[in-house]
C-alpha cells in the first residue's frame, strides 16, 4: 500500500501580496529616500497626495513579515532546511557583488575595498535591516513553529491579541520597548509569530470580504487624517507627534496588513494569471534586494525624485509609479539572470553541502555537552 502524501498547495493570493508588497517598497522609497515628501510644502495639495499615497503603502514591510509567517508555519513537523537560508543570503551577496563591480567599473561612486567587504558579509555590517532582522528569526523560526503547534487554538488566539495590545497599540503610544517604529528584530519576529497564528486558526475567517475591505479604508482615513490634520503634544515624557500612526507598529498599520493578508488568500486565479504571478512571485525578493543596496540607496535613489517636485501633484504620483513600476520589471528580469547563473553554478547543491557541514559540526558539539 502507497504512503500518501500531503501535498502542500501554493497559495497564489500570497504570492500575488508579495509582489504587491515589493512595488510598495519601491514606492516608500521614491517618496521617502528620493526626496519628494521632505520637499513637498506642508499642507499643498501634493504634500496631502503624496503622503496618502506613503500611508496607503506604507503596510508593505509588515505584510512582508506576515507573509513569511504565513508561508513558514506547517501543521506537520518538518526538518529545517538551513540551505534554504543560504540560499538567499548567496543571493544577497550576489547583488551587493554585483552592484558593487558595476558602480567600480564605471565610477558611478568612489569603491573602495570597505564595499566589497560590505558585499561578503551583509549581516555583519547591517547593510540590509530586514534581512538581517530575517536571520536572527531564522534561527528561531523551528522553536517558534514548534510552540504554535503545541499550542491549543484558544490559547493562540489569546495571545494574538495580546501582541497586538502590548506591542502595537501599548508600544506605539509610550515606545518603551525598544521597537524602533518597526525597524528591528522584534517586531519582525512578532509579525511572523502573528502570521503563523493567522494560518493555523484561521484568523478572521468569519469576516465578510466588503467589511474586511471597509477596515481597510477605515485604518486608511484614521491614519491619513491625523498626519494632515492632527495634533501633537508631550505628557509625562510620552511625545505624541502626527506621525502617531504612520509606522510599522502602528496599529492601523498593522491592521490593514493583516486584513490584506486575510483577503488575497482567499483569491482564486486561472492558470494564465498563475503562471503571470509565479513568474514575479519567485523573484520579488530581488526588487528589494537591488533598491536596498547600500550603492543604490545612498548614490542613486537619495534625492533622485526632488526636480520632479516641481510639477502637479498628478504628474508625481505618475512618474513614482511608473518608475517603480519599471524597476520592478527589471529588478525581476535581471533575477531570471541570477537564477540561470546559480544553477549552472550548482549554488543550491553548494548550500547543501554547506548545511550537511554545519549540521555534522553542530552534532559533534552535541557530543561535548
Amino acid at each position: 500500500m502507497k504512503k500518501e502524501s500531503k501535498v502542500i498547495k501554493r497559495n497564489y493570493g500570497i504570492d500575488l501580496l508579495r509582489i504587491i508588497s515589493m512595488f510598495m517598497i519601491v514606492i516608500l522609497h521614491c517618496l521617502g529616500r528620493g526626496g519628494i515628501l521632505s520637499n513637498s510644502i506642508v499642507n499643498s495639495s501634493q504634500y496631502k497626495i503624496t503622503w496618502m499615497l506613503e500611508i496607503i503603502c506604507f503596510c508593505a514591510v509588515d505584510i512582508f513579515a506576515l507573509i513569511s509567517g504565513y508561508v513558514s508555519y506547517r501543521e506537520e513537523e518538518s526538518k529545517v532546511k538551513y540551505s534554504n537560508y543560504i540560499n538567499i543570503w548567496f543571493q544577497v551577496v550576489f547583488y551587493g557583488l554585483l552592484i558593487t563591480i558595476i558602480f567600480d567599473i564605471f565610477n558611478i561612486s568612489d569603491i573602495s575595498i570597505s564595499n566589497y567587504i560590505i558585499s561578503f558579509f551583509p549581516v555583519s555590517t547591517g547593510a540590509y535591516w530586514y534581512f538581517t532582522a530575517y536571520s536572527a528569526l531564522f534561527v528561531l523560526m523551528p522553536l517558534i513553529n514548534k510552540a504554535i503547534r503545541n499550542i491549543d487554538n484558544s490559547l493562540l488566539k489569546k495571545i494574538f491579541i495580546m501582541i497586538i495590545i502590548v506591542f502595537s497599540i501599548y508600544d506605539t503610544i509610550v515606545n518603551r520597548f525598544e521597537l524602533n517604529n518597526g525597524y528591528s528584530f522584534i517586531w519582525i519576529l512578532l509579525l511572523y509569530v502573528l502570521g503563523a497564528i493567522i494560518k493555523k486558526c484561521d484568523i478572521l475567517k468569519e469576516i465578510k470580504n466588503y467589511k474586511a475591505i471597509l477596515a481597510i479604508i477605515f485604518f486608511y482615513l484614521i491614519t491619513y487624517f491625523y498626519k494632515i490634520y492632527g495634533f501633537e503634544f508631550n505628557l509625562y515624557n510620552v511625545e505624541i507627534t502626527k506621525n502617531l500612526f504612520v509606522n510599522y507598529t502602528s496599529i492601523t498599520i498593522l491592521g490593514v496588513s493583516i486584513l490584506f493578508l486575510v483577503l488575497l488568500s482567499r483569491i482564486k486565479y486561472s492558470s494564465f494569471i498563475k503562471r503571470i504571478i509565479s513568474f514575479f512571485a519567485v523573484s520579488s525578493f530581488s526588487i528589494y534586494l537591488i533598491n536596498c543596496n547600500p550603492l543604490i540607496w545612498n548614490d542613486v535613489i537619495n534625492g533622485m525624485f526632488v526636480s520632479i517636485t516641481n510639477n502637479s501633484r498628478f504628474k508625481v504620483i505618475l512618474y513614482v509609479f511608473i518608475f517603480s513600476i519599471v524597476f520592478c520589471i527589471f529588478s525581476v528580469l535581471i533575477d531570471k539572470i541570477r537564477i540561470f547563473i546559480f544553477n549552472k553554478l550548482k549554488i543550491n547543491e553548494l548550500s547543501k553541502k554547506i548545511e550537511v557541514l554545519m549540521s555534522n559540526l553542530i552534532e559533534r558539539i552535541l557530543k561535548i555537552l
